[in-house]
Order: C-alpha cells, then sequence, then structure tokens
C-alpha cells in the first residue's frame, strides 16, 4: 500500500514546512535539488547535469539577480558576486556532496573570496537580502547569502514551473512511491476491527441521483454500511473522493448515473450472494462479514408485486439472520387504493415475511399499524403536506436494537427521501 507522488510538488511541500519551523540546513538541501529535478525534466537533450542544472538556474532566477549598469556604452555586469547557475551549482556540490560550502572561486563575471550564509527567522514581510561587498584595501569580493532568500527563490520558482510548463515537460518529472506507515497500522487495525464486529448501524437513503455530491451528508451518520438508491457508479466517476470513499463496495444499474449500491467501511467483507433475480432490477443480496445476509432494496414498477416476485423466489435463502432494507415505494394505503395488490401486495408481503419470523423494525418498536405511521420516509416533490411511509426495514427481532427514520427537514434539500438508519447485533454465528 503506498502512493504515487509528484516528487517536485512533495519536496516544494517539505521545502514549505522547513522554512515554517525555521530549519533552514534541511530547507537548503530540499531547495538545491530543484534545479536538477527541473533541469532534468525541462532540458532532456543536455545529457550533462551540470549544464542542466545551470541552465534552468540562469534562466529562472540568476537572470534576476545579476548587478548591471545600464549606459551610454550598453548595459555592463558589475563584477559583483551574485547568485548564478554556476554559483549555486557548486553549493549543491559542495553542500549535498560533503556538508560544506566552500566554494570560493573565480566564477565568470566576477571573483568571490569569502562565501558565507545567513540565517535569519521569517520576518513580516517575506523580505531578505543578500549582500556582496568588496574590501577596497584587500580587493576581496565577499558575499552573504540569505538561506531563507535563497530557500524561497528555488521554492517560488519551483511553483511557477508546475504551473506554467507544458504538460509534456511537467509528465517528464520523477514520481516518488511513498507508504504511509502510520496509515497503514490505521488501516490494518480498522481492517481488523470491522472484520470482527458484533453490532452495524447501517443506513438506508434514496438520494434521488448525484450521489458523488452528497455523500459527505450522509456519511456523517458514521455508519458501517450504507444502501443508497440512485447512486451513480463509482467506477465510472470522475470525483475522486468519491471514488476513494467508495472503494468497499457493489453496485448494480442499468445507467452509471443511477443504480443501486451498498458501501460499506474498509475491512468490512462484502460477497454477493447467487440468489435468483428472474430479470428483477434492483436487489443486491450481500452477506457480510460471513455473519448475516443484507438485502439492498430499490423496488420499482410495479411496486411492492415485484418485491413480492422476488421474496416469493428467493425466500428459501432468507434465516435468522437476514436483513432486508431499502426503497419498497410501498405502504398499506397502497394496496386500500388498488384492488390488484391484495395477493401480491404490501400486506400479503408483510404476513408472508411474519411467517418467516420477520418485523418491520419501525413498527415493531413504535407498535404503529401498517398504514398509520407517524413518521414519513418520502415527500412527494419535497412538499412537507405531501409524505408517505414507503421505506422499510424487514428484520429478526433477535437482532434489533435501535431503528429511526430521520427528520431533520434539512435532509429535503437533497432528496425527497429520509434516511432510514438501523442497528442490529449480530451475537452467534449465522444460520445457513
Amino acid at each position: 500500500m503506498y502512493d504515487i507522488k509528484n516528487s517536485l510538488k512533495t519536496i516544494i511541500d517539505d521545502l514549505d514546512k522547513s522554512l515554517k519551523c525555521d530549519c533552514l540546513l534541511s530547507a537548503l538541501a530540499l531547495a538545491l535539488t530543484i534545479p536538477d529535478i527541473c533541469g532534468k525534466a525541462k532540458y532532456p537533450e543536455i545529457k550533462s547535469i551540470g549544464n542542466r542544472y545551470r541552465k534552468w538556474f540562469d534562466e529562472y532566477i540568476g537572470e534576476y539577480e545579476k548587478k548591471v549598469v545600464t549606459n551610454e556604452e550598453g548595459t555592463k555586469h558589475l563584477g559583483m558576486p551574485y547568485l548564478s547557475g554556476e554559483l549555486v551549482y557548486k553549493l549543491r556540490c559542495a553542500f549535498l556532496h560533503s556538508g560544506g560550502a566552500n566554494i570560493e572561486k573565480e566564477y565568470d563575471g566576477f571573483k568571490l573570496d569569502n562565501f558565507i550564509l545567513r540565517v535569519e527567522k521569517k520576518n513580516e514581510f517575506d523580505d531578505y537580502v543578500n549582500v556582496a561587498c568588496l574590501d577596497d584595501s584587500s580587493n576581496m569580493h565577499e558575499y552573504i547569502v540569505n538561506l531563507r532568500r535563497l530557500c524561497c527563490l528555488l521554492l517560488m520558482s519551483a511553483q511557477s514551473f508546475l504551473e506554467n510548463e507544458s504538460e509534456e515537460i511537467i509528465e517528464r518529472l520523477e514520481t516518488l512511491k511513498i507508504q504511509d506507515f502510520d496509515k497503514v497500522l490505521k488501516e490494518i487495525k480498522l481492517t481488523s476491527f470491522n472484520a470482527n464486529l458484533r453490532k452495524y448501524k447501517i443506513v438506508s437513503w434514496n438520494c434521488n441521483g448525484k450521489f458523488s455530491e452528497k455523500f459527505n451528508e450522509i456519511k456523517s451518520l458514521n455508519a458501517n454500511i450504507y444502501i443508497i438508491q440512485e447512486c451513480e457508479d463509482p467506477k465510472q466517476s470522475n470525483v475522486d473522493e468519491y471514488k476513494e470513499w467508495s472503494s468497499n463496495h457493489i453496485w448494480i444499474g442499468k445507467d452509471k448515473n443511477r443504480g443501486l449500491g451498498i458501501f460499506a467501511r474498509k475491512g468490512i467483507v462484502l460477497e454477493k450472494l447467487d440468489w435468483d433475480s428472474l430479470c428483477l432490477n434492483y436487489f443486491i443480496p450481500v452477506k457480510v462479514n460471513d455473519k448475516f445476509d443484507l438485502l439492498g432494496i430499490w423496488v420499482q414498477s410495479p411496486y411492492i408485486e415485484e418485491y413480492y416476485i422476488y421474496q416469493y423466489v428467493n425466500k428459501h435463502y432468507y434465516n435468522d439472520k437476514t436483513v432486508l432494507f431499502g426503497d419498497f415505494n410501498s405502504n398499506k394505503k397502497f394496496d386500500d387504493k388498488c384492488i390488484n395488490r391484495k395477493e401480491r401486495g404490501h400486506m400479503s408481503t408483510v404476513d408472508e415475511l411474519s411467517k418467516l419470523g420477520f418485523v418491520d423494525a419501525y413498527h415493531y418498536l413504535t407498535k404503529e399499524e401498517q398504514g398509520k405511521e407517524t413518521k414519513n420516509t418520502f415527500y412527494l416533490n419535497r412538499h412537507l403536506n405531501k409524505g408517505f411511509h414507503i421505506d422499510h426495514c424487514f428484520v429478526n427481532p433477535k437482532l434489533l436494537r435501535t431503528y429511526e427514520i430521520l427528520d431533520d427537514e434539512m435532509w429535503l434539500q437533497w432528496s425527497e427521501h429520509m434516511p432510514c438508519v438501523l442497528e442490529i447485533e449480530v451475537t452467534r454465528e449465522r444460520s445457513e
């Protein structure tokens, strides 16, 4: 487990951290590698490392550091030391190879007799100076380089390089494979913890589409498992954060933008079960951590009749460790309005499940009758006066701990449906 990172971006980040904590020699070591990295990417035709280094530095920094005077005779270099590509490459070799800064010598355009590195804390205006002077009595050229200024120049030049160079050049930059071992250990602990859970918090929510823009809201419920209706296929999404969050999932759908998904925390094992679908569209049966079976549901036309057929075909798989949860698009009130639903309607489904040992979690805990619910799970066109109770959870009462329909109106800004939150506890091995 590791991340592949752009080496220049990584060095820029670490260089900035070093400057902020006044670790100036560490910052210098990082900063002096920048012309190496950028020069190799920009001038692949130049084989000499030194020539690439000097050329890149002079193009980005050196030409702006040179002290010149302009008069009638033209522009003339003053002959004073400055940050040239030649000087900084010499410093790079001395400091990185031997830890020194003994770079006094005759340079192209100036002489350097005494080279000094100055350290300085960050000031309010981020304004720092180098000092070049000539001792007339001894004819000695002294150059004092402010470490913070040199590092800042290289940092800003690297940022400019990333922002302004062509995509072709940026793609030539080296990458680093970096493993965050603290993150690895956390994942290992989390995986082990989630694989051995006894208590599970499960949320079902029809998000009304565009889940990649809404998942941060639902994940705040801190559930172990989410059943999401009308969500996008994470594998075909362009939203990296959504893809990362949904790394442990099972999704089905005909349209990549609207399907049914079950999303679990890392470490929870979701094994899709081979139940008979009979071309019925949106049912996902999974085994969770080899402890219980979960059927994610998004019933569509002909609504409860579709689920009833699915149940009839697969009820032999149901057991006392099976949870049926999702958008059933059904209520007893709809049976009363449709004669054709008497045999394969809402109440016939509830009665059949009751014979199999299941209870409707909401009605079991609230003692309310089917069709007389005081809490709605769906508001047509998000109108509070058009509420219906159409999302359900059926479970063995021995597993059931809590069940809640969230009723905060804020959820209506994202969907017509309210999230339903189930908590179960699996205390024994699952029944076959």
